[in-house]
């Protein structure tokens, strides 16, 4: 499966290698970002910079954002988890005390006595012809 992973992340990477030699004019070129609000009449400009630059400035940007969305599931899953297996060992604990008291109404003689006692006096059950 480490195999598959590593030849379909060589696979993409010649794809994208591909598509920006087959645009070497657009990716290459210099542009300046303007960023124009016409409410406040606030403008700013963004120095020349290369189409390759800006895309792997987001890329970059969108791969920290992803990660960090992934990052922060993981850990509640792992406090989740945490919670969890902590009430498991409480519910652990609670059903052995429940096992340990019973145990002891089970070893108690008077009370096997009169479980006995009761067990002779069952009533009659009815005849059928």
């Amino acid at each position: 499966m480490k195999k598959i992973k590593t030849a379909l992340f060589l696979i993409i990477i010649i794809f994208f290698a591909v598509i920006i030699y087959q645009n070497k004019e657009y990716f290459f070129t210099n542009y300046s970002l303007i960023i124009d609000l016409k409410f406040a009449s606030l403008q700013w400009v963004i120095p020349e910079f290369m189409n390759i630059g800006y895309f792997g400035i987001f890329f970059c940007l969108g791969f920290l954002v992803a990660g960090y969305m992934g990052i922060s599931s993981k850990l509640k899953s792992r406090k989740i988890v945490r919670r969890l297996n902590y009430d498991i060992n409480s519910y652990h604990e609670q059903i052995s005390s429940l096992k340990t008291e019973l145990d002891k109404f089970k070893n108690d003689p008077y009370i096997n006595n009169k479980l006995e006692s009761d067990g002779d006096k069952s009533p009659e059950q009815p005849q059928t012809t």
